[in-house]
């Protein structure tokens, strides 16, 4: 047969250029690879707010760090925030502080997890397999549902994805590709930075146990084992640790709710959070039932085609796959054998089973039963906007309870999603089914992130309920003398003069300022011990209205940084303690009791505020 009559060559094809391995080649792969994953995972960049559940807190405590400069001890308004490691705000912090936007900051430490590990996995492959094996492994990595959507979120659990796939990269390339001592202890030491993340994040260490069984029963690698590089790993990896938790184990000596905090997070969010969970209970077996067989899609669909491959690879002694596939086990045995479990726990896992299917996924990626599958997920796709444009369309209630629940008329990006989404199912159709697949993930993506995300954001970060809550305070309190005093104090606006005039109700029923202090958990004599006020530590003791100790942080933070009279307060009682551990958090509690001592006193008074009330 002539050349004229062979069949042209698919679009997937010509993309993944088998046996071309230029250095243009790869420049080309990291150029798609990062454009896909741009539109996957930064679609609607910017375009919201932080969302609930734990967006919101997320963010406000990135914030409290650029505000009160301390980033030592994580805190939400003054309060200590002891759920998590601080290693995740201060990337949110440092990105908010380098766009100088809440919108753009809080997301993009999420969006450069994603790419970073899509960019890691392809690297990997390439020095182990081929390029056309990286590409294609990342390629399917980034069309795997769990990994792009946990991208688009503001949550720790995509920069953990991130820091446990370097870590894997670091071991693997000395183990398995090496000798790379270089690498080894940067892989330690991303674990490192792991735990400061989250708790879990040494686990890209497991993979060193069925490494050193598999090479001690004579499967095949270029070292035998970490060798003499065991301790160097062990101290970058304590090194990254000690970045965080020996500064905070020396501030939390102090005892009270440092000591309360540092316990804390060492042993009830670590220990007793993964041996006797207290919420998120599931049976052993959710992971395997709930869980992957869905968000795992479509990598996991591609088991059945898979397994006998893997089977082959394990009795040929194929080193690099066995333990990637031990190593996905073992997390996910890690993860089942703790009663709490939430779906994000074993996202670490999904780059590694990517890795381990890519050596044959070029094959399946051109495979007829793979291609099928990809492109039933693509109509699926298409079909479910298209169902829902028509439903909404059909049932006027259904669609109002939309718009009155979320703020947006499901219709318009239903109906825009659905024709994107066929747009590619109708022109790549079967033979290319991987890329209509791609295709159909990027419309739907793409159509939330720019046409539902923007109208939905009032309704789903709170502002148009806090809009709403501010006008009927405002209403209310208006009908009140002392609320137009307290406005007038530099920092208080309507919701936080609200809230005092509501805590402190009639002025006259305190009889001095440390009755009044008790009433927000604000105790500046505690930790004084016959110093001065200048060098007195202020204290929370945290019995006192949570709601007013927050929002007069929050005055503080704002009237600290932003007005002349209180700034120029605030650097008058940090002059020659800028050194100490936490004192700007602290000199702003202390700011926050002075403007609940002023507050008291302008009701008392039916005063405006004067700055003289600040040296008082």
């Amino acid at each position: 047969m002539s050349d004229a009559g062979a069949a042209a060559p698919s679009l997937l094809e010509r993309w993944l250029r088998p046996g071309r391995a230029s250095t243009r080649d790869v420049l080309l792969d990291v150029a798609g690879l990062v454009a896909l994953a741009v539109l996957l995972m930064g679609a609607g960049f910017g375009l919201r707010d932080p969302w609930p559940a734990d967006e919101p807190r997320f963010a406000l405590i990135a914030q409290d760090m650029l505000r009160s400069g301390d980033w030592l001890i994580p805190r939400v308004g003054g309060d200590l925030y002891a759920d998590k490691p601080p290693f995740y705000f201060w990337l949110m912090a440092s990105a908010m502080a380098l766009t100088g936007s809440l919108r753009l900051g809080f997301l993009l430490p999420s969006l450069l997890a994603g790419v970073g590990t899509v960019l890691l996995v392809y690297d990997l492959l390439r020095r182990a397999r081929s390029r056309e094996v990286a590409l294609a492994g990342a390629f399917v990595l980034l069309v795997t549902f769990q990994f792009t959507w946990q991208a688009r979120q503001a949550q720790i659990d995509g920069v953990l994805c991130f820091l446990t796939t370097l870590s894997l990269y670091g071991l693997l390339r000395h183990l398995l590709l090496g000798p790379a001592p270089g690498w080894f202890v940067t892989g330690w030491a991303a674990a490192g930075l792991g735990v400061i993340t989250k708790g879990v994040g040494f686990l890209p260490l497991l993979v060193l146990l069925p490494f050193v069984v598999l090479t001690r029963r004579g499967w095949p690698a270029p070292v035998t084992g970490p060798g003499g590089l065991w301790l160097p790993g062990a101290a970058a990896m304590l090194f990254a640790i000690g970045l965080w938790f020996v500064p905070m184990m020396l501030a939390t000596a102090a005892g009270g709710e440092l000591l309360a905090y540092r316990n804390e997070i060492l042993f009830e969010q670590t220990v007793t959070r993964y041996a006797g969970a207290w919420h998120h209970h599931e049976p052993p077996w959710h992971y395997l039932t709930h869980v992957i067989p869905v968000l795992w899609l479509p990598l996991i669909a591609l088991v059945p085609w898979l397994w006998p491959r893997w089977r082959a690879a394990l009795r040929d002694r194929d080193t690099l796959v066995a333990v990637l596939l031990a190593w996905v086990v073992l997390v996910i045995v890690f993860f089942s054998a703790s009663s709490g479990k939430r779906g994000v726990y074993v996202l670490p896992a999904v780059p590694a089973l990517a890795m381990a299917a890519a050596p044959w996924l070029p094959e399946l990626l051109r495979a007829r039963g793979p291609r099928r599958l990809a492109f039933g997920l693509a109509v699926l796709l298409a079909s479910l906007a298209a169902l829902g444009a028509a439903y909404f369309a059909l049932d006027a209630r259904a669609a109002e309870r939309v718009v009155r629940d979320y703020g947006v008329h499901p219709v318009p990006p239903l109906a825009v999603a659905a024709i994107a989404a066929a747009i590619p199912v109708v022109w790549l159709r079967v033979r290319d089914g991987w890329l209509a697949y791609a295709g159909a993930l990027v419309a739907v993506l793409v159509t939330i992130g720019t046409l539902i995300y923007p109208q939905m954001d009032e309704m789903r970060s709170g502002r148009a309920f806090m809009a709403r809550v501010e006008q009927a305070i405002q209403e209310l309190a208006s009908s009140f003398a002392e609320y137009e005093y307290l406005k007038s104090i530099p920092g208080f606006g309507p919701y936080v003069s609200a809230v005092t005039l509501s805590a402190i109700g009639n002025p006259d029923r305190f009889e001095n300022r440390s009755q009044l202090l008790r009433l927000a958990g604000f105790d500046l004599s505690a930790s004084r011990s016959g110093e001065k006020s200048k060098s007195a530590v202020p204290v929370i003791s945290k019995k006192g209205k949570a709601d007013l100790r927050y929002a007069l942080y929050q005055a503080a933070l704002v009237a600290s940084s932003l007005t002349r009279h209180f700034r120029a307060y605030y650097n008058r009682l940090l002059d020659g303690r800028q050194r100490e551990q936490g004192i700007r958090t602290k000199m702003r509690v202390k700011i926050a009791a002075k403007m609940l001592v002023i507050a008291w006193t302008l009701m008392k008074r039916k005063e405006f505020f004067n700055p003289a009330y600040i040296q008082a």
